[in-house]
């Protein structure tokens, strides 16, 4: 049975869950609509003082080691009132049914049904009532509207209960992070804490299957099987493009070299006087900063990537910007230039590599090796943007000259057979091949 798997970080997200300052407001609104009256608590100030002291200008998401103090707080603040003012629903519908048996011995199918698949509704009231017609009149509609906010809310709060659970337990598997993001409809940020499984190797369950076909340009065995624990035989089919038809230029500097800033400059100037369609690939949100008020230029965010994917190809921009989305999965053919701005190792502040450095410590392997195979798998990615097409043509220009340091980047492209030029000094335009 042939799959189509996500990449993995996608898969985590799947199942990544937590509260959020809006996801609170929602069941407030909830119980203070149903009980007509305020409960008293103020989510937005609770989530903004436990959080706001995490954040810089520069980040909205970062990652925590354990979250059993901040789900204290949520438990304190949030859950115990919104406990007890859904407990008081719970007592004012229950004596709205009792009044309501007292008044009628028969009702709808309709109201009947909801009541027997709903567990909130006592068996002594429900034996009580007996269905007599199709469609609820005015008044059972208003019972039915406080049944399904009353079971709403119920869902909600096992929700919150097992959240807060998770955060008390803080299991070595589980990663925490708090991100911030803005809200229109608060007029403010809507902060959120949540927990990911580390490695989601227990998410896929390939048992029930006879064959699962995983298909990639950049598959690595190693990482899949890490990662979601499926293991299998692997075949490697040759290349079916021309990479002699692309040039690779690795700049002499790295992002720890005063120079680099500097460098990058003149690589995209370079790069953007050569070509019409141009990719630069960034690995750092600070870096969209160096590109600031360049002509041309359209950034990853700035709308739908669908659209600024359409507009790059069709020339109605010249330069599209981005980070992680666009280093997999863009197809823009014909001749180009790509300009990678380092080696894409994740950053080690990004929530989840964080989590997983710490669980690969913790289990005594060296999460640098992990480090380094996930870079080497986007590096890939990243190359694979230039050949979509046996007509495509054009430069890659790598601003990070440690590509050297590791063997399986350089392996990688000499097997690929580009057309490799090492820079040797930024004011120089002379460039000769490396050997192997």
């Amino acid at each position: 049975i042939p799959a189509v798997v996500a990449r993995v970080r996608y898969l985590t997200l799947a199942t990544t869950a937590g509260i959020s300052l809006y996801w609170c407001r929602e069941v407030q609104n909830a119980l203070e609509k149903h009980l007509e009256r305020e409960i008293g608590i103020d989510p937005e100030k609770v989530f903004r003082e436990t959080f706001e002291f995490l954040f810089d200008e520069e980040k909205d998401e970062v990652p925590i080691e354990e979250a059993g103090n901040f789900g204290e707080v949520l438990k304190e603040m949030i859950y115990k009132p919104f406990k007890s003012a859904f407990k008081d629903l719970g007592d004012a519908v229950g004596e709205l049914l009792r009044s309501f048996v007292e008044e009628r011995l028969m009702i709808s199918h309709k109201l009947k049904h909801y009541m027997e698949k709903t567990h909130l509704v006592e068996e002594d009231i429900l034996g009580r009532f007996r269905a007599g017609y199709d469609e609820p009149d005015e008044e059972e509609k208003n019972i039915l509207e406080k049944l399904k906010a009353l079971e709403f809310i119920d869902r909600k709060m096992q929700k919150f209960s097992a959240f807060l659970r998770v955060c008390s337990e803080n299991p070595h598997e589980v990663g925490f992070k708090v991100s911030r993001t803005w809200s229109k409809k608060l007029q403010g940020y809507n902060y959120r804490l949540e927990f990911f499984p580390v490695f989601p190797k227990n998410v896929i369950c390939a048992d029930n299957y006879r064959g699962v076909i995983l298909t990639s340009a950049t598959v690595d065995p190693k990482d899949i099987a890490f990662t979601t624990g499926i293991e299998g035989d692997f075949y490697r089919l040759s290349w079916n493009f021309d990479y002699g038809a692309v040039r690779f230029v690795i700049k002499p500097t790295n992002p720890k070299r005063e120079d680099w800033e500097k460098v990058f400059k003149d690589s995209y100037r370079e790069i953007t006087s050569a070509y019409r369609r141009v990719l630069v690939l960034l690995t750092n949100k600070d870096h969209l900063k160096i590109l600031e008020g360049a002509k041309g230029v359209a950034k990853q965010g700035d709308d739908s990537l669908i659209k600024l994917i359409d507009d790059l190809r069709k020339g109605r921009i010249k330069v599209l910007v981005g980070l992680d989305s666009l280093w997999t999965g863009i197809d823009v053919p014909g001749e180009k230039g790509i300009l990678m701005s380092k080696l894409p190792f994740d950053s080690p502040d990004d929530p989840l590599t964080f989590h997983r450095i710490r669980f690969l410590k913790q289990a005594g392997e060296d999460p640098f090796e992990y480090q380094k195979r996930k870079a080497f798998l986007k590096f890939r990615q990243g190359i694979g943007r230039m050949m979509r097409s046996k007509e495509d043509s054009g430069t890659i220009i790598l601003c990070d000259n440690r590509v050297w340091k590791f063997k399986e980047f350089a392996d990688f492209l000499k097997e690929l057979g580009v057309r490799i030029s090492y820079q040797k000094a930024s004011t120089f335009q002379r460039t000769w091949e490396r050997p192997y």
